[in-house]
């Protein structure tokens, strides 16, 4: 089984997947020689220690943005859980990071 079908299957159970989005987790990035580089992201602590353990496994998906673009979906929005409400919009943040991870942009009702 591909990893992408394992991906849909634990998808589909409301398995324990996590993203950490690599443009505003990105620590350092460096291109490297014979097409290699590296590349290294900030993941939540618990994720690191259970990834020591041999209790997770991590996978690093990287595709191009017009294919994130044509999965648009017409989910409601889902609000972030800091203290004042506000909801997620992938294209607009002023408060990046403050959610804990939980969702990736954040912005006010107002906005």
């Amino acid at each position: 089984m591909t990893d992408l079908l394992k991906l849909n299957n634990i998808v589909k159970r409301n398995g324990d997947i996590k993203a950490f989005p690599l443009q505003t987790n990105m620590i350092e990035a460096h291109t490297g020689k014979n097409g290699w580089g590296r590349l290294i992201i900030a993941i939540d602590n618990n994720s690191i220690v259970r990834m020591l353990d041999n209790q997770i496994i991590g996978v690093l998906f990287v595709f191009g943005k017009d294919e994130w673009e044509a999965e648009k979906t017409d989910e409601p929005q889902k609000t972030c859980a800091l203290p004042s409400k506000f909801l997620c919009e992938p294209d607009k943040c002023d408060r990046a990071g403050e959610c804990g991870g939980k969702y990736e942009r954040v912005v006010s009702d107002a906005d």
